[in-house]
């Protein structure tokens, strides 16, 4: 029972860091934060149907649920960079940046916008579209 609550204790503290860092990173970064939170939640569901005897399929789950996990938890390291330290800089420089600054995609597509982006162009605020790209352009080029 003590290394289910120390266990529960410490996956709390580490999906509050993700949550943490999910709500703090541009929609860019955000897959890594949310692949790490899923990575913790899989294990610790798993510790909970073994404690309370909840075995359907009369196997053990847990050495299946680490290595998924585990696959999940490399992914979120080595794929999207989440202990990478740009990303969060990134972040600080774009919100606090006094000019209008967007992140647009190949397509042309405004993935991103800082505040002093959406005060100069306030039909952003609601959300980007295509239309709303194309318009832009428009604008910027001229």
């Amino acid at each position: 029972m003590v290394m289910i609550v120390s266990g529960t204790i410490i996956g709390g503290i580490s999906i509050l860091f993700y949550i943490w860092g999910l709500m703090r990173s541009p929609r860019l970064h955000r897959y890594g934060y949310l692949i790490m939170i899923v990575a913790s939640v899989i294990p610790w569901i798993t510790v909970y149907l073994i404690a309370g005897n909840k075995n359907y399929l009369g196997i053990d789950y847990f050495p299946v649920v680490s290595i998924l996990s585990g696959i999940l938890y490399m992914l979120g390291i080595f794929r999207f960079k989440i202990f990478n330290a740009i990303p969060i800089a990134t972040a600080l420089v774009f919100r606090q940046s006094k000019e209008g600054v967007i992140i647009v995609d190949l397509e042309d597509q405004i993935i991103e916008a800082n505040d002093s982006f959406t005060k100069l162009y306030p039909d952003l605020k609601g959300g980007f579209t295509n239309m709303l790209s194309v318009r832009l352009r428009r604008t910027i080029r001229n």
